[in-house]
């Protein structure tokens, strides 16, 4: 059995973001111990302790080896699988055209995200970070949206709420996705920064491009592209 923790970056409606990011990350229940005493050791070793929760707002030139060690922990566990929906052209987005609104919307990316893997990979709990009072209606209509679609033959799944602070496998998708969003924002340019170190640390070491839909050999990483004006980019 399989488990995938799932967050966003940039998901409101009126954010002035282009660029929306969902992610998540594949691990089997069997290691979801393991991934998370890993990395409070991480934190340990610069000077944290376990609580302090890891964030890709928190990403600075002090700490920039830390998050590049929690990077690279996740990039060599081998049954570990990052899969990411990046959106651009987010701000063209037009609800009345496609008779939907903010929610539906959200779901339907969910969708792009969830569909293979809740049966390729045998996902059986979905992880989705608590975000506000409202998460719990978006969970419901997730898991309904979700449990509606043909195209997802088992429906023996189910959708949790966590708390992201309290689940360093989430903080690790933070920082990943963090990543995603950062590279894909036109007026963001590569500096000399803790963010903008991390990235190209992240791009020389494992030569994954982040802006584009990844290869079909790709297994690791697998990135489905939206782009509003064009549609829908399977990796």
């Amino acid at each position: 059995m399989n488990y995938i923790y799932c967050d966003e970056s940039s998901y409101l409606k009126n954010d002035g973001s282009d660029v929306m990011v969902l992610g998540g990350i594949i691990c089997p229940r069997y290691k979801k111990k393991y991934l998370n005493e890993e990395i409070n050791k991480i934190k340990i070793k610069y000077g944290l302790t376990k609580d302090k929760e890891l964030k890709w707002t928190k990403v600075s030139n002090k700490y920039e080896n830390l998050y590049k060690d929690v990077i690279d922990f996740l990039m060599k566990e081998d049954k570990i699988k990052f899969r990411v929906v990046l959106v651009t052209g987010k701000k063209e987005l037009k609800y009345d055209e496609f008779n939907q609104d903010h929610n539906i919307w959200y779901n339907k990316l969910y969708y792009f995200l969830l569909s293979k893997n809740i049966s390729t990979e045998k996902v059986k709990h979905i992880f989705v970070d608590r975000k506000d009072t409202l998460g719990g209606q978006r969970t419901a209509s997730l898991k309904a949206f979700l449990k509606e679609r043909k195209n997802i033959k088992d429906k023996y799944f189910d959708i949790y709420q966590i708390n992201s602070s309290e689940s360093n496998i989430m903080q690790g998708l933070d920082i990943f996705i963090g990543m995603v969003a950062y590279i894909n924002k036109d007026e963001i340019k590569l500096t000399n920064n803790g963010k903008s170190n991390l990235i190209k640390y992240f791009l020389e070491k494992y030569n994954v491009d982040l802006t584009k839909k990844s290869s079909f050999k790709m297994k690791k990483i697998k990135i489905y592209k939206v782009n509003l004006n064009k549609g829908v980019s399977h990796g």
